[in-house]
């Protein structure tokens, strides 16, 4: 169609930190960042679940093929963005302009020279195979490592269905495990779930990473100790165009300083914390009983991830 727009999905765990590599990726010429889509409470109307799972009963192919095209055409109808949570000013707030997904995609109509949209969406990760198997959208997946996830989980104090998911992916063949999800007078609830639902995203993606070259792992650590070298890796993977203003920017952003190590409690995203220390924090937050749970879990798997990184 001559409206279609190119599609790069960024993706990963929740808390990976697809949200500034989106908006580093979306310096190049021609490109722009949507804003999670895929959010159950303030991305698109038809989104049923959080962690839409293209080939499910609540999701069927079919749908998800037309919403890729509606976001190649930016043809999107979105909810109100009203979380649970809101109240006074912010709900009233939302229910008038709407939530960060419906503004990035009101920003993007409004780009005369538009031709790349970065699709930031950690929401989006289980339908990275099908976007990059039907679609031919190239998939940058963002890993973390998971004392850092969990750490960020019990700061914000999240929690997602992890029953539920299972059974979705078991609905598409894939046969995931969230053994020890379990109450642990030891463990905080969210660092359970965390943990939990990193090994189900990145377990899922490195199988699909297997059989799929438009799937790409990056490492978190390499983008904040060489932000640099990483995106240029980057950029000339995804064939986006690099060049010294996308470098200045990028080099701006990622030596940002601020007095805090920690970012603001129970804010998801702090603009000034000190960037260096995004995969460090964690140390503060976990208790040894919880860093020791998350090494039980996750030290082999996390292991292996890393060797898929570009």
């Amino acid at each position: 169609m001559p409206n279609e727009k190119r599609l790069i999905l960024v993706t990963g765990v929740p808390r990976s930190g697809t949200t500034a590599v989106g908006q580093m990726l979306s310096l190049a010429a021609g490109a722009g960042t949507l804003h999670e889509p895929f959010n159950y409470h303030s991305g698109l109307r038809h989104i049923a679940n959080y962690f839409a799972i293209p080939g499910t009963a609540s999701f069927s192919l079919a749908q998800f093929d037309q919403t890729v095209v509606q976001i190649k055409n930016l043809e999107l109808v979105f909810k109100t963005g009203i979380f649970p949570s809101d109240q006074g000013w912010r709900r009233a707030v939302k229910y008038v302009v709407g939530a960060r997904p419906f503004n990035s995609y009101r920003r993007l109509r409004l780009l005369p020279s538009l031709r790349t949209i970065v699709w930031k969406d950690p929401l989006a990760c289980f339908a990275a195979e099908q976007a990059a198997k039907q679609h031919q959208v190239e998939t940058l997946i963002t890993l973390r490592n998971p004392w850092a996830v969990a750490g960020s989980f019990k700061r914000m104090e999240w929690a997602f269905d992890l029953a539920d998911l299972t059974a979705r992916l078991q609905q598409i063949g894939v046969a995931v495990s969230a053994e020890r999800a379990r109450p642990d007078k030891n463990l905080h609830t969210s660092v359970i779930n965390g943990t939990g639902l990193w090994n189900i995203v990145y377990s899922t993606l490195a199988q699909w990473a297997q059989s799929n070259p438009r799937l790409h792992f990056v490492n978190l650590d390499d983008i904040v100790d060489a932000p640099l070298a990483t995106y240029a890796k980057l950029y000339k993977l995804l064939g986006l165009v690099w060049n010294d203003r996308v470098a200045a920017q990028i080099n701006k952003y990622y030596r940002r300083e601020s007095q805090r190590s920690a970012p603001k409690a129970g804010q998801a995203h702090d603009a000034s914390r000190n960037i260096a220390d995004v995969n460090k924090y964690w140390r503060g937050y976990l208790t040894e009983p919880e860093k020791e749970f998350v090494r039980q879990v996750t030290e082999a798997q996390w292991k292996i991830f890393q060797r898929l990184c570009v």
